[in-house]
């Protein structure tokens, strides 16, 4: 076995420009995948498309397209090709509020319109049919501010008006403008910070970018761009309207599981979706799909995969049972290693960090898998393993090496669990709020304090939905489906009546959001930093139990019960550890724990120990465990004190 550690030397590199080349003879527009390697085959399509052309890749969810965008960047790092992505975030669909989605897809929108757009935009079905604004109206609408240069503030204030911008006390948030005298501060889509203008009469004397937080200046800049605030337009649900296929220009279309992205259609746009799904598709040439497996089998497709995702054939050798797979999968991946390196394969083990190296060395030596010339352990950040059967290379990563990975890498759910969500919507999601009431005060995750105003049944495009109703500040209406409903909680604050419901937009909740989170990270980092120093702090063991213990035990008059066996042993245990012990012995009312808390402090004063002092809730407790008739006699007579607190 060689350990590489020269960077420079990239051998997926190298296997993934032999299976490109292979691949590029192969002109089928129905390609097989598997979960793994759907966003590797995508990425294929993309370099092997003749021209150069760019592309569009529909997935059936949200979920599912951000995971392959995360993937996508992983492999063109990986295999170092010169690709550029982007996710298109969901759009306003079916009368249904996106604050957060406007100024993403207003960004990814101009970028579209720009000169230097992505080669692979991905989204979902859903994001790439939802409403978008007129693409010229759109293009014309940006502004390029200049230092030094002539725009009159009164021209620009109702040119932002115009664009959608909320004029605030102060621009916090995107797509918010502020007026204080000659100053003017703008926060458009596409700034990392907002811009501050000081005018002298109609020239803008300074340029500089501002902290949102404190609103001081960070640096000057020479010029900035004012776009449009929002990339999401409502329309009515029977007019005709621009979708995302207006921006794409000369590409070509990548569709991952088109049933699963049927499915998703018929769920949540109605009969008329379906038909502009169609439409969209015939504005693409040439319309690539990627098939599952089952996909393949259903419509007469071969099912032979030129990459194979390694996790899918661990899971399938295993079976469905989730114990089984947790159970075999070291034996499992011991065995596909060393079948690969039997069938003459390369398998090259990928480490995404120095110390993981080691950590597959020790592993190799446990399941006594032999050194050999064609087993490689090499720097590699890679999403998951995979194989190609061509190229005889097998690349594996931790996920497939150490059963917790294989079985826990955070990935997106499946398509056939979006339909448990849904059936489970009506009697999950909603009996979690039936303590709440219409009028009550609510917390939306996303959007702040609100008031429920009930459940509303939501009719368009040919279709109904049930969603929450919630009123916001201004009497400003967000509606939530019921398969959401996990996002709205009962207001538990102390201040009912005077509590203000949050606005719509606004940076207020979002900043309540971080301080929250800051201080919940504050205090988990001294509970770390005070387990840490009990951690290392030495502790005094005790030890092992004697005669006088055993006799002690004896004198109860109940035998023990199975769980008092074990609390009363790995009581025992910390306390002959030479760490210090934090143990919380947890039960029911007369199970028995003042028995097991006896055991140990008794193991305490027989070790010389001159007090033990066990603290108790009640006086009633600590006088039944000191009037014991067993337990004072035995105690007495070896001269044993315990004092008891209450």
């Amino acid at each position: 076995m060689k350990k590489s550690q020269d960077k420079k030397e990239n051998k997926f590199k190298n296997i993934f420009s032999a299976w490109l080349s292979a691949q590029q003879k192969e002109e089928n527009r129905s390609v097989p995948v598997d979960e793994d390697t759907a966003a590797l085959e995508a990425l294929r399509l993309c370099l092997c498309c003749p021209n150069g052309r760019k592309a569009l890749l529909a997935a059936p969810s949200y979920g599912i397209a951000e995971q392959m965008a995360h993937e996508l960047k992983i492999w063109t790092a990986a295999a170092e090709v010169s690709v550029t992505t982007a996710l298109l975030p969901e759009g306003s669909w079916r009368d249904t509020v996106t604050l957060d989605s406007e100024s993403a897809r207003a960004e990814l929108l101009e970028r579209m319109t720009g000169d230097d757009p992505p080669d692979i935009v991905i989204g979902s079905v859903l994001a790439f049919l939802s409403p978008t604004p007129d693409p010229k109206e759109f293009q014309g609408s940006g502004i390029i501010l200049h230092r030094g240069g002539s725009f009159p503030m009164a021209k620009l204030i109702k040119h932002l008006v115009a664009l959608g911008y909320d004029d605030e006390p102060q621009a916090v948030a995107v797509g918010e403008f502020s007026r204080r005298g000659g100053i003017l501060d703008i926060y458009s889509p596409g700034m990392k910070l907002p811009v501050r203008l000081e005018y002298f009469g109609d020239e803008i004397e300074s340029l500089r970018e501002y902290s949102p937080d404190n609103g001081r200046s960070v640096r000057e800049i020479e010029s900035c761009k004012i776009i449009a605030r929002s990339g999401c337009e409502q329309v009515d649900g029977t007019e005709e309207y621009f979708d995302f296929s207006d921006y794409a220009g000369e590409r070509f279309l990548i569709i991952d599981s088109p049933d699963t992205c049927m499915e998703a259609i018929q769920k949540y746009g109605g009969t008329r979706t379906e038909t502009h799904w169609e439409a969209f598709r015939h504005k693409f040439d040439p319309v690539h799909v990627l098939w599952s497996e089952l996909e393949c089998i259903e419509h007469g497709k071969s099912p032979e995969l030129s990459c194979i995702g390694v996790s899918p054939a661990l899971r399938a050798s295993a079976g469905d049972e989730r114990d089984t797979v947790t159970e075999l999968s070291r034996k499992l991946s011991a065995d596909f290693v060393n079948r690969a390196l039997n069938d003459g394969m390369n398998v090259i083990l990928s480490t995404s960090k120095p110390s993981d190296a080691e950590h597959i060395a020790e592993w190799l030596r446990e399941n006594k898998i032999a050194e050999s010339p064609n087993l490689n352990i090499m720097p590699l950040h890679i999403p998951c393993g995979v194989m190609f059967p061509a190229e005889k290379t097998l690349f594996l990563t931790e996920r497939e090496l150490f059963p917790a990975c294989l079985r826990g890498k955070d990935r997106v759910r499946k398509s056939d669990e979006l339909e448990e969500d849904l059936i489970k919507a009506s009697r999950t999601e909603l009996e979690n709020m039936a303590d709440i009431e219409v009028g009550d005060l609510t917390v939306h995750l996303n959007y702040g304090l609100c008031r429920y105003k009930g459940i509303k049944t939501i009719k368009t495009s040919g279709s109904s939905l049930e969603s929450l109703e919630l009123e916001f500040d201004g009497e400003k209406i967000v509606y939530v489906p019921v398969w959401q409903a996990h996002l709205v909680s009962r207001y538990v604050g102390s201040h009912l009546k005077g509590a203000q419901l949050s606005k719509l937009g606004s940076s207020r909740w979002s900043k309540a959001r971080e301080e929250a989170a800051s201080s919940a990270k504050g205090l988990a980092c001294e509970m770390l930093r005070m387990q840490a120093i009990r951690k290392s702090s030495p502790g005094m063991p005790f030890p092992r139990d004697g005669y006088d213990q055993k006799l002690f035990e004896d004198s109860f008059p109940y035998d023990e019960t199975e769980g008092q066996k074990k609390a009363a042993a790995e009581i025992k245990h910390d306390m002959e550890s030479t760490r210090p012990m934090d143990r919380l012995l947890c039960g029911d009312v007369g199970y028995g724990k003042t028995e097991v808390a006896m055991r140990a402090a008794f193991k305490c004063a027989v070790s010389g120990k001159q007090e033990i002092s066990p603290m108790m809730p009640w006086s009633v407790l600590s006088a039944t465990s000191t009037l014991s008739p067993d337990f004072r006699f035995f105690t007495e007579k070896n001269a044993y004190c315990l004092d008891f607190l209450y």
